[in-house]
């Protein structure tokens, strides 16, 4: 079922206003009906979180709300999970992440697509190389890379610079 995705390919690097982020990758994929662009931001302590969405929605505040009804949810988050895997690659201490974004009138509580990526992606980022951290409260779920040799002090780190962007994040 999670084994089938698009493949996919690097389309640019683009800069941030915001104090967090370093810099964005951008990735792009085709499906059958459109073209999907992945978002991968790159934080302090080499930590990659993954957003993606719609082209034609590129400039809409709720492109990574919206939902296409194309029936082939699994594919594109194993494109996503294959991105983050390339990225794994060619930096092995990465950490990676996401949030299950909430669609429009659904709350941020355990959302279904946090339930989904969280499912597929624990499969594919087993505990042998990462540590989970997740918080089904707000739909987050971090990959902290266990090649850190003060682990605990790394999650730590990871978990006060996400609680600094957002200020209600409580991860477990």
């Amino acid at each position: 079922m999670f084994d089938s995705s698009f493949s996919f390919s690097k389309s640019g690097i683009k800069s941030s206003d915001s104090q967090y982020i370093r810099k964005i990758y951008l990735y792009k994929f085709n499906t059958p009906k459109r073209t999907y662009i992945c978002e991968v931001e790159l934080y302090d302590l080499e930590i990659y979180i993954i957003k993606f969405y719609d082209r034609k929605d590129k400039n809409n505040p709720y492109r990574f709300s919206k939902l296409t009804g194309d029936g082939i949810a699994t594919r594109i988050i194993r494109t996503c999970l294959n991105v983050l895997s390339s990225i794994h690659k060619s930096s092995p201490s990465a950490s990676f992440g996401f949030i299950g974004i909430n669609s429009i009138h659904e709350s941020l509580d355990n959302t279904k697509r946090y339930k989904l990526y969280s499912k597929i992606s624990a499969n594919l980022f087993g505990i042998g190389t990462f540590e989970h951290v997740y918080s089904d409260r707000y739909s987050v779920y971090f990959f902290a890379n266990k090649c850190h040799s003060e682990l605990e002090k790394y999650v730590n780190s990871c978990k006060h610079l996400f609680e600094k962007i957002y200020p209600t994040l409580e991860l477990q």
